[in-house]
């Protein structure tokens, strides 16, 4: 039964651990550009997404 709750335990450690450094990351590669250009998960925020040639799609797959 502690097994049950070591698993989950370790899995949030985990969740939280991998959230924390993803933000680090993120603060650290984007530091400085302006906010427009910083990436928000698999997109990018552009000022004029109907422009394709301003919006940079390579992440998006």
């Amino acid at each position: 039964m502690r097994y049950i709750f070591y698993a989950i335990f370790f899995y949030l450690l985990y969740l939280l651990l991998r959230f924390f450094f993803s933000k680090l990351i993120n603060i650290y590669r984007y530091k400085g550009k302006p906010q427009n250009e910083k990436k928000s998960g698999r997109f990018y925020r552009k000022k004029d997404l109907n422009n394709i040639e301003e919006a940079d799609f390579e992440e998006i797959k």
